[in-house]
């Protein structure tokens, strides 16, 4: 496809996802800087290519692929995964306000908080941004982080409370239960954070 159609958009998107997931970091940069040249209103695109920078280390980068997106399509600011990724970059910057502000505003949309309040849409459903429990479940986590960072330990305990709920027996289990003994960590006990792992 690639071949015949070197401008399309979606199976390029597709490629460098895939270069990316096989650590050809690089070459998916690459692809999406091309594809961004061709047309620059690929959302993402732009999202992509701050999700690989910001793996690499390059957060100043990966801020500037968010900024790119959003200012391609203001709507995505109401996308959970956009939200979600733009936290953990202002979470790597160390700016926590602006983390919380993301994550408090993924946390209260449709099918978040709540999965079966699923609302009209989940922000951009015309977006493959692919939301599912490993997203939902790191929402709850991150927000919990960063109000301890905060020190707000009573709300990150309220959160925690409810993902523990929300998460108990499913593939999402293990990373609540490491939130909770992080969180015990941050609060000073960390003999309660020892006997979670055990």
């Amino acid at each position: 496809i690639i071949r015949q159609y070197p401008v399309n958009s979606e199976a390029n998107i597709i490629l460098a996802k895939a270069k990316w997931l096989i650590n050809e970091t690089n070459i998916a940069l690459k692809i999406l800087h091309d594809c961004l040249k061709n047309d620059s209103n690929l959302v993402e695109a732009h999202v992509l290519t701050s999700i690989i920078n910001m793996e690499s280390g390059d957060i100043q980068a990966a801020n500037n692929a968010l900024q790119q997106a959003f200012s391609q399509d203001f709507s995505i600011r109401m996308n959970p995964v956009f939200l979600l990724i733009k936290a953990q970059v202002e979470m790597k910057m160390e700016n926590y306000q602006e983390a919380l502000k993301s994550l408090e505003t993924a946390y209260d949309l449709p099918g978040v908080k709540d999965k079966n309040n699923k609302g009209k849409d989940l922000g951009s459903k015309r977006y493959n941004l692919p939301f599912g429990i490993e997203e939902r479940a790191k929402i709850f986590i991150l927000l919990t982080e960063v109000k301890a960072e905060l020190a707000d330990f009573g709300g990150a305990k309220k959160i925690l409370q409810r993902a523990v709920a929300e998460f108990s027996k499913t593939s999402e289990e293990v990373h609540v239960i490491i939130g909770q003994s992080n969180l015990f960590v941050k609060m000073g006990d960390i003999k309660k954070s020892l006997n979670l792992l055990k």
